[in-house]
């Protein structure tokens, strides 16, 4: 769950959007795009499921409250009962794959609460004497003594029930005994739910308030600042549906139906939660000269001022050391830049590699024989089985690979999904009518082509029904044709290093993990280490990584691959498609076929640019040059591919 110091930057960042400024509010160690300026803002409150420290809002909050709602209740449950929500924010959790979070979900939260009011007794809780006699059995502990009751009619009910039934004896009391314990643990769930839903809401919104007042007192926000009442998105109650969008001071209180408060919760399991409206009058004001005792700053319509950090500068690779960009000699005018001969296809490294042994991917991929599928398939297949081991298939099966014309925006060259979904085929439809056709000769003729169709039918309800109706996926883009294919099998490639990217997650077959991204989270810099923990079992992907990003190659992409789209840019330089880029080019100069060879050459030799005009027929480092991959990154990719049992 977001931070509520993340929301609030949300909503001032939406409004200096609006005002067309450049500044942007950001979290300390928070990824940058480029061509904005940065400044740091934390607020004072803890997220929400984040570590709280004692004395935190949220923490100290947590322990107050909960005794307000847990009535009938004696001091030791109560107590009980505020350490499970406090653990609601505290609790350390580890998940497969190495990550780490903090905090439990309200449903873990309602489970452990039903545990703890199944075990309470009516000898642990503040009941009058007349209360106490609505508790007969254990299948009434924990419950409010109107809750009791109902559970002794239900059981009085019952018993007439299986009378008038004829049922006697032990069968009858077992009987009983299951429906009412039946009964009786409903409603134990009913009353959990609500203690945990509405108390994590109440804390989540008491941080937010603390969070807003926060941001006004350090002058990031005024007296034009509100906050608006947000209901859920469906099945909103009478009580909060009034106030859904309406919007009061900062620091004033909602009216609602018998209540009023700073926020929600109005009433038991209410998922209300409220938002800040900033409401910035003007953008910040640009101050300083840019020397060490007036430096350069912001400062925002209420006066809060903050340092630039930093100013507008060369984006950084996310979490990974900001690459060093080389100086570039100036370049000659277009009309003077000279001609480039042909690059000659690079001749594939003359090591002998050890003959792979284990799985191959011709037996972990799957796909239609075509003459397209022969020509551009096939050969990249055999070329990786000749120094790669395959790793093991997913759970549901092996990799599907399907060709296409085009992708589905202008330039995209494939495509992996570690779990798609696959397509419920459609039943064929059976020539049942004779009259409809000219000659039994031609009805005997569609009846054999829907027999043929529908047992492909059943063929392919059976492939689905085994793989769970899900498979991996890789996609290539392309005619085929001799200009092309060479692209078209590059990026097979680049889909197949993706595919060796991504391992299930031993706890659960649905998750898919790219060791790459877990690696990236491990990295010094960083900016997901503390919910991801570090485990030292990266040391190689890592190196591999900072080696890309310090390279050249990145270092271009930063400077001039921004004049297509920041967005792509922050695409390009994620961790899992350094990967995939590095692997294709790895395979196009070792070991790939004369047309990948050919291609990969024809991208990396293109003349280097400043101003970027054309991604076609201009090097703007997407691929790495030939002298630096292999003095740099080819060895790495390698020392990756060893360490997961890839290459020999």
């Amino acid at each position: 769950m977001a931070e509520m110091a993340g929301r609030i930057r949300e909503s001032i960042n939406r409004d200096l959007r609006r005002l067309g400024s450049p500044v942007r509010l950001v979290a300390t160690g928070e990824a940058r795009k480029a061509a904005n300026v940065y400044v740091e803002w934390a607020g004072k409150a803890v997220t929400t499921f984040d570590a709280a420290v004692p004395g935190s809002t949220s923490l100290v909050y947590a322990q107050f409250r909960t005794g307000q709602i847990v009535t009938y209740m004696g001091t030791e449950q109560v107590g009980m009962i505020r350490d499970q929500i406090a653990q609601a924010f505290t609790q350390v959790q580890q998940w497969g794959g190495g990550r780490i979070t903090t905090g439990l979900t309200p449903q873990q939260v309602s489970s452990n609460l039903f545990s703890l009011l199944a075990q309470t007794t009516p000898a642990q809780m503040e009941l009058t004497a007349a209360q106490v006699a609505a508790y007969r059995s254990g299948y009434t502990n924990g419950l409010f003594p109107a809750w009791a009751k109902a559970v002794n009619n239900y059981g009085d009910r019952t018993a007439t029930q299986l009378d008038k039934q004829g049922i006697t004896g032990d069968r009858a009391r077992t009987l009983l005994d299951k429906r009412t314990q039946r009964y009786g643990d409903k409603l134990r769930r009913a009353r959990s739910r609500m203690i945990a839903r509405t108390e994590i809401a109440k804390v989540q919104n008491a941080a937010m308030q603390a969070t807003i007042d926060s941001a006004y007192s350090d002058g990031l926000v005024g007296n034009r600042a509100q906050k608006v009442w947000v209901t859920g998105p469906f099945d909103v109650c009478n009580i909060c549906q009034p106030l859904s969008g309406r919007r009061v001071p900062y620091n004033g209180y909602f009216q609602w139906k018998n209540g009023s408060g700073p926020h929600g919760p109005a009433h038991p399991n209410c998922r209300c939660i409220i938002r800040m409206v900033p409401n910035t009058s003007r953008p910040p004001k640009h101050m300083g000269a840019g020397t060490p005792a007036d430096p350069f700053r912001y400062q925002f319509a209420d006066g809060w001022t903050a340092p630039v950090t930093p100013v507008r500068g060369v984006p950084r690779l996310p979490g990974v050391r900001a690459p060093k960009v080389p100086k570039v000699p100036p370049l000659p005018t277009p009309s003077t830049t000279p001609t480039l001969p042909p690059a000659e296809p690079p001749v594939p490294a003359a090591t002998v590699r050890p003959t792979p042994t284990g799985p191959t991917m011709a037996d972990s991929v799957m796909y239609k024989p075509t003459a397209k599928t022969a020509k551009v398939v096939d050969p990249v297949v055999a070329k990786i089985d000749e120094v790669l081991t395959a790793p093991q298939p997913y759970s549901y099966g092996p990799t599907s690979i399907t060709l296409r014309a085009k992708g589905r925006t202008p330039g995209e060259g494939g495509f992996f999904s570690p779990r798609k979904r696959i397509p419920t085929p459609s039943e064929p439809r059976r020539p049942y009518v004779r009259s409809g056709y000219a000659t039994q000769a031609e009805y005997d003729a569609a009846v054999a082509k829907y027999e043929a169709a529908f047992a492909r039918y059943r063929e392919r309800i059976a492939e689905g029904r085994a793989a769970n109706w899900q498979r991996s996926q890789i996609e290539a883009f392309g005619k085929g044709t001799a200009d092309d294919i060479g692209d078209m099998q590059n990026a097979l490639g680049h889909e197949w290093w993706h595919r060796l990217d991504y391992v299930e997650d031993a706890t659960n077959p649905r998750v898919h993990i790219s060791r790459m991204k877990e690696a990236f989270a491990e990295m010094p810099q960083g900016g997901f280490a503390p919910r991801f923990g570090v485990s030292g079992k990266f040391t190689e992907e890592i190196a591999f990584l900072e080696a890309a990003a310090e390279s050249d190659a990145i270092a271009t992409l930063l400077r001039v691959g921004g004049q297509i789209s920041p967005k792509w840019v922050e695409y390009a330089t994620s961790p899992q498609e350094l990967w995939a880029r590095a692997g294709a080019q790895w395979l196009a100069t070792t070991n790939g076929t004369p047309q990948m060879a050919a291609a990969m050459a024809e991208s990396i030799g293109l003349p280097a640019v400043d101003v970027l005009t054309n991604t076609a027929t201009q090097w703007y480092g997407f691929q790495w040059r030939a002298d630096e991959f292999a003095e740099k990154i080819a060895p790495l990719v390698e020392q990756v591919l060893r360490k997961w049992g890839l290459l020999a």
